[in-house]
């Protein structure tokens, strides 16, 4: 558009992504033509928002993770309460041995979301190359 008959908006995120949107609108109504691409802008962002969304809560992650106890009641609740979380899938069993449990942990989300709902439930994931150590904090 060339501004007499509509605006042309290009609309940049921080992560890089940009779109472009034509308003339609007469120039004469310039307040008018402003607040209609207000709100297309804002209707575009939410899609974009909305629809970024759901392809992040269909993504399926694994992580080995390797959490060491001092009592196997405290494994048991740990467990519980880590699947407790709702972005978890599965907690695969892979191996236990004295005070220690290597798990593979299935969750559906981003990994953040996962780091968030890990702390809400007072426990931390450290990054040790090819798995995770799970600890209580």
């Amino acid at each position: 558009f060339d501004g007499i008959e509509g605006l042309k908006i290009n609309v940049m995120s921080y992560s890089g992504d940009s779109m472009a949107l034509n308003v339609k609108g007469a120039r004469s109504l310039e307040k008018e033509l402003f607040s209609k691409a207000v709100v297309e802008v804002a209707n575009s962002i939410e899609q974009g928002v909305k629809s970024k969304s759901l392809q992040e809560e269909s993504k399926e992650t694994e992580v080995v993770i390797v959490f060491s106890f001092n009592s196997l009641r405290e494994w048991v609740m740990a467990e519980k309460s880590i699947r407790d979380i709702p972005y978890i899938k599965n907690i695969e069993m892979q191996a236990m041995g004295a005070n220690r449990a290597q798990f593979k942990l299935v969750f559906v989300g981003t990994s953040e979301k996962m780091l968030y709902a890990l702390r809400a439930k007072s426990f931390d994931l450290i990054d040790n190359g090819n798995f995770f150590v799970l600890e209580k904090v």
